[in-house]
Parts: structure tokens; C-alpha cells; sequence
């Protein structure tokens, strides 16, 4: 993963390393692929975060300036994926910026 200097606090170049991502697991469907990072509440409310299920492992190693090697802690099925990072301005989910690097791992 490579990061370019960081500027404004709440956007994407706010993330400055690969410890600010989770790798989930995108369900397939049958034009496009998904996973949930908040759900509403009955009342109205909002439950953010990532499904310990669909989360996997991984470490990285800085590598040199701005750039980091990711290793996946156990062997990733076949099967779709993604890095998902999530900003926020003021703890607030209201203006977030999402940055999602997706993959795929093909069966052997």
C-alpha cells in the first residue's frame, strides 16, 4: 500500500496507513458485491462497524517512506474482497469518506 502525505483532516488523504483499514469479505451477488459497515437501528438510531465474521487478519511492514507491505495473517479463500477505511469529521458519520480498495482471490 502506498500513502502519499497527508493534508486535510476528513478525506481520503487523511489515511495515512494501512492500521486505519479493515479486509472484509464482499458477498457476491449477482451484479455487484456488497458488505454492510453500519446498520439502522429500529428507533432510528446507527450501529457502525465491521462484522467480525466477514473481518480478516492482516499485518504490514513499512517498507520506506509512505509505502507498507500487507501480509493476510491466514490464507484468503476464492472469493471477492476488500480494504475498507472510513474517515470521520467530528466522530460523526455525516460527511465520511469511505476509501475501498477491492480485490479478488481466484480458486486454484
Amino acid at each position: 500500500m502506498y500513502f502519499p502525505a497527508t493534508s486535510n483532516i476528513g478525506d481520503e488523504r487523511s489515511i495515512s496507513s494501512p492500521e486505519q483499514f479493515s479486509l472484509l469479505t464482499l458477498e457476491d451477488k449477482k451484479d455487484h458485491r456488497e458488505t454492510a459497515i453500519a446498520k439502522k437501528a429500529m428507533f432510528g438510531g446507527m450501529s457502525y462497524g465491521n462484522d467480525a465474521k466477514k473481518t480478516s487478519l492482516f499485518s504490514s511492514e513499512r517498507i520506506r517512506s509512505y509505502a507498507y507491505k500487507v501480509t493476510v495473517s491466514a490464507g484468503l479463500k476464492a472469493g471477492e474482497y476488500a480494504f475498507i477505511a472510513t474517515t470521520t469529521v467530528a466522530g460523526s458519520a455525516q460527511g465520511a469518506t469511505v476509501v475501498i480498495y477491492d480485490f479478488g482471490v481466484d480458486g486454484r
